[in-house]
């Protein structure tokens, strides 16, 4: 009885990491194809995950698997800030405590995910201020470089991010 409760438990988690992958796959090919970020379709895909609720290194996946996921994890809070920012819609006033506790608890392992890790951090803050009514307008440059980092460096793959 134990033991089909922990399947049941560790492979819905499998199965779930691995449709978020694709996911994350398929809304890279749409920013990659549109060359937007804010599309319907992106944050149709991205709603139906709280992406941050699975910031942590899963064993089962390969190197390679992991550093997409947690790179697209923090891809799509980052976009999250964005639309939030900009349009003031999106789930990061809903849950912007579920939020911020998960990525300053996460730990990053590599230099790309470290240095995204920290734009969403200070995106997080951002959003803070403007729910908040403090000022953050002057600061908006801070987000719109990192998104342009994270577009040309880890979605369409240009360079080596950290040799520039």
């Amino acid at each position: 009885m134990l033991s089909q409760l922990l399947n049941k438990i560790f492979f819905t988690e499998k199965h779930t990491v691995l449709t978020m992958l694709y996911d994350i796959e398929l809304i890279y090919n749409c920013i990659k194809q549109n060359g937007e970020i804010q599309s319907q379709q992106f944050f149709q895909r991205a709603h139906p995950y709280k992406y941050w609720n699975y910031l942590k290194y899963y064993p089962w996946l390969t190197a390679e698997q992991q550093e997409r996921f947690i790179t697209g994890c923090l891809n799509i809070i980052l976009f999250l800030v964005h639309n939030y920012l900009e349009n003031g819609g999106g789930m990061i006033k809903k849950y912007y405590n579920d939020i911020n506790r998960a990525v300053n608890n996460f730990q990053p392992i590599t230099e790309i995910n470290e240095k995204l890790h920290y734009m969403v951090k200070e995106s997080l803050i951002l959003s803070w201020k403007k729910m908040n009514d403090f000022g953050f307008d002057g600061k908006r440059d801070n987000l719109y470089q990192s998104i342009s980092w994270t577009l040309k460096y880890t979605i369409m793959k240009t360079n080596n991010p950290l040799q520039e």
